[in-house]
């Protein structure tokens, strides 16, 4: 993993302010949309949500996630762990007032819960400097040249961030 890469990873991520978070039940994949709440330095996503919710029963079962977002022009998937917690200090640092009517009370009730979404792997497409007309001209370049290399490689930027062996 590189410094850049992990870099633009999160100048991206902070982009978001929601997110798919997809869970496992036996075979069947889940995907539900939750505001972003939280994200630490090191790639950690943090949701808030009510431990009433079904979807804490299936991270419970099973804590593998996916944490996809799309915009106009850039794009996340991560891979990683969901845990789940309680504690005040993460629950303080996460708060947001746009939370507040789920909760009757607060930020102290005793209903919040943080999944907090550790990484194991990342991966970006970022298109945001790549203008329509470039586009098109690099993407009919490619198809007269019928070489693959020229689909994607000057169509912005691609990355990924291995967190396998970076202590979190």
């Amino acid at each position: 993993m590189s410094q850049d890469d992990l870099n633009t990873f999160r100048e991206l991520l902070d982009e978001f302010d929601t997110a798919m978070l997809v869970t496992r039940r036996d075979a069947e994949l889940r995907s539900r949309p939750m505001a972003i709440a939280d994200v630490t330095p090191d790639g950690r996503v943090r949701f808030i949500t009510r431990d009433d919710s079904g979807k804490l029963a299936e991270l419970e079962d099973d804590d593998a996630v996916n944490v996809a977002m799309q915009g106009d022009a850039t794009f996340l998937s991560i891979s990683g762990h969901a845990r789940l917690t309680k504690e005040e200090m993460i629950i303080d640092e996460s708060w947001k007032r746009k939370q507040s009517p789920w909760f009757a009370e607060g930020r102290d009730d005793p209903h919040v819960i943080v999944i907090e979404v550790i990484p194991t792997f990342a991966e970006y497409w970022d298109r945001s400097g790549v203008g329509i007309v470039r586009l098109a001209i690099e993407r009919a370049r490619a198809a007269v040249a019928d070489d693959d290399r020229l689909r994607t490689d000057r169509l912005g930027k691609h990355g990924s961030v291995d967190f396998h062996g970076r202590p979190l």
